[in-house]
């Protein structure tokens, strides 16, 4: 019958469940509904099973006659990658898909609606394009203690060519720590790198237009920016940080495009 698309969290993590959705409505033939009545859920674990046994070639059978909800995260790139052409003529002849966030900052209840054809297409009025663009996500992550290092980001720069048309992504700081966390990045890159960076501070859409269509992608531990370098048609290199496992225990997701580099979390 269908997959029916659960709302939770923001941009990022609703991106990742539609492909999940969308990944299972390709094999099965199901219609994409974001509500329905409920049969069945696709559970993380039950989404890892059915990659385990997609690596065996294997297609578990399902009651296509039965609606299954998909509210988890199913963060795990490598499935996504392998099925990308597929995902993205999918979206293609699907232009009225859309997905819903729980709010403009998480559970807020402020939902967003996002149509997919909004995602992959750039919009034609854009015109931030940069050669390197860094993402820092700070706000959620300062909460959970699990910001980035700053010197994991210091030690990123040092030893890549930062060209004079570049950003920095973030949302606009709201206390002292994220003001000097941002204000001591920007000194070090102007010391080190001789640019002065442009800052880039927007509501969602425009910044994630702003990384996906860079050259060169420093990613955070984020779902955002990882899409954003997935669905990239400009992008040449990925850095993405090796967060350890505790800090993202939803899934694996490090490597949104092949040309993807590893950098040091701490």
């Amino acid at each position: 019958m269908s997959v029916v698309f659960g709302v939770k969290g923001r941009l990022g993590n609703a991106l990742f469940r539609y492909l999940a959705a969308s990944l299972f409505s390709i094999k099965y033939n199901l219609k994409y509904k974001i509500r329905d009545d409920i049969n069945c859920i696709i559970t993380d674990s039950t989404f890892i099973d059915w990659i385990e046994k997609d690596k065996q070639n294997i297609l578990p059978n399902i009651n296509r006659n039965l609606n299954y909800l998909f509210n988890g995260y199913y963060q795990h790139d490598i499935i996504y990658r392998k099925y990308k052409k597929e995902l993205l003529e999918y979206i293609e002849k699907n232009k009225e898909h859309y997905v819903l966030t729980d709010g403009v900052n998480a559970g807020d209840g402020n939902r967003e609606t996002f149509y997919l054809k909004d995602i992959v297409n750039t919009p034609k009025q854009f015109n931030k394009y940069y050669e390197f663009c860094l993402h820092i996500r700070l706000g959620d992550k300062v909460m959970l203690r699990q910001t980035l290092s700053i010197e994991a980001i210091k030690n990123l720069i040092k030893k890549i060519e930062i060209p004079s048309n570049s950003c920095i992504v973030v949302n606009t700081p709201k206390n002292e720590y994220e003001n000097n966390f941002l204000n001591e990045l920007i000194e070090y890159i102007t010391k080190t790198k001789q640019i002065k960076i442009n800052i880039e501070s927007n509501n969602i859409i425009t910044d994630f237009h702003i990384m996906k269509n860079a050259k060169i992608l420093a990613c955070s531990v984020s779902t955002i920016s990882w899409c954003a370098a997935y669905f990239s048609k400009r992008i040449k290199k990925c850095y993405m940080p090796d967060y350890p496992k505790e800090v993202n225990g939803s899934g694996y997701c490090k490597k949104p495009i092949d040309n993807t580099e590893l950098y040091n979390y701490t």
